[in-house]
């Protein structure tokens, strides 16, 4: 009988504690719980919400977070893993290739180069500043003639 861990939960309906403490412990190996782990413990979940619900309640106060399938979680993130660290490399090669192909006596070239890496704004954010910047300008040369109400300042 001690060979059959998963099955003495199922068959031992008198405790509910038990399924309820193997499936956390299970979500922490894991770090999370399938749908598919918990109806293993829970067969008949349709039939006793009340237990799926404490179950659930249990997973959320012990933080595991549980999931659909766990192969969508599993692929992508690993893809993107090593995409990210690709991308990562990448970024970390390409500035110091840029600037050691410079001389360091050319300082405007430096210069420029450091210039081109910042990003540059888009129409709607020009005007935006610029609209700004004009209403700042129209707001000094109010206060300096002085017609301007306390209440407004």
């Amino acid at each position: 009988m001690g060979t059959k861990t998963k099955s003495n939960p199922k068959s031992n309906g008198g405790t509910k504690s038990s399924p309820i403490a193997r499936l956390i412990q299970i979500g922490r190996k894991k770090s999370f719980v399938t749908i598919n782990d918990i109806l293993e413990f829970f067969p008949d979940a349709e039939q006793d919400v009340e237990q799926l619900e404490e179950a659930f309640a249990a997973l959320i106060s012990a933080g595991i977070p549980y999931i659909e399938d766990a192969e969508l979680l599993a692929d992508p993130s690993d893809e993107d893993l090593k995409q990210e660290e690709l991308e990562e490399e990448e970024e970390e090669v390409k500035p110091a290739d840029d600037l050691a192909n410079i001389d360091t006596d050319d300082t405007i070239g430096l210069y420029l180069k450091e210039v081109s890496r910042v990003p540059l704004l888009t129409a709607t954010q020009e005007v935006e500043l610029a609209q700004r910047i004009e209403s700042g300008r129209m707001a000094r040369e109010e206060l300096a003639r002085g017609n301007v109400s306390s209440r407004r300042r």
